[in-house]
């Protein structure tokens, strides 16, 4: 159940990156969704719907602009939309939860953080950027770090179960060994080195850097949604996919890696 789950989910993710622009959008727009659902109904059980559906639509907001921005080269005012709603949202908070603490609010902030940047992000990675014209969509970029991604977590699981012996964050992730990331990390760097001879679109610097970004910011990306799955007592955020638990608990390492992806193509 949980390879063909996971074989599933790769193909839909990759097919709707592949076919077009309007594929991805909406394959982020999906997993914005579910993802605010599933964090939301773990850490704030009793959010409102003004409050759930403030926070979506902030995302969301973040989501489009992005979109239209890097499909037309133009809209730059549009990038600022998310950002008004982002901090007009707290005073409306307030008008509508007199009575509430604190907690729900954070909660509902840091949401729009952990989704809306790290999508909004892939989806401008999709978009391959040429001098004096608008920027054409490609998605091999975003392909290559979903891949790097699902390579590093399948690598770095087999190797700790194999020969894991030293707990990298026992009182967070049991299971998660130094060994393990380690294993799991060169092998992504030989598999993305041999993708090097494959197409030219894969640099050697590409498959030297990504797979150590994918290494150090997706474990922290697990053990960061490990960590909050504890702080509320729960195993999975949810029961989307069977044998992964939630979308959230499939995600969680792309979560983190994104922004880190984003600034090395932009970058470097």
């Amino acid at each position: 159940m949980r390879l063909a789950s996971g074989a599933v989910f790769t193909g839909i993710v990759l097919a709707c990156i592949l076919i077009s622009e309007y594929t991805l959008i909406a394959l982020m727009a999906f997993f914005m969704f579910v993802l605010h659902h599933e964090f939301l109904k773990a850490l704030y059980k009793k959010a409102t719907p003004f409050a759930y559906i403030a926070s979506l639509v902030i995302s969301l907001s973040a989501l489009v602009a992005v979109f239209i921005y890097s499909k037309t080269g133009t809209g730059n005012l549009l990038l600022s939309i998310p950002l008004l709603l982002f901090f007009a949202f707290p005073f409306l908070y307030i008008l509508k939860n007199r009575q509430s603490g604190t907690t729900g609010l954070a909660v509902l902030m840091l949401s729009v953080i952990y989704f809306a940047i790290p999508l909004a992000m892939a989806v401008h990675i999709g978009f391959t950027e040429i001098p004096y014209a608008y920027s054409e969509y490609s998605g091999f970029k975003l392909m290559l770090v979903f891949v790097l991604i699902w390579s590093y977590d399948s690598f770095a699981y087999l190797t700790g179960c194999s020969i894991g012996r030293t707990k990298l964050m026992p009182a967070v992730s049991p299971k998660k060994s130094v060994e393990g990331v380690i294993g799991g990390t060169l092998l992504t760097i030989a598999l993305a080195l041999a993708g090097t001879f494959i197409t030219e679109q894969i640099s050697i610097t590409d498959a030297l850097v990504l797979p150590i970004l994918v290494c150090v910011f997706g474990t922290a990306g697990d053990l960061f949604a490990s960590w909050l799955k504890r702080s509320v007592d729960i195993k999975d955020f949810g029961n989307i996919m069977p044998g992964h638990g939630g979308m959230l608990d499939r995600l969680d390492s792309f979560l983190f890696v994104m922004p880190w992806a984003w600034a090395y193509f932009q970058f470097v």
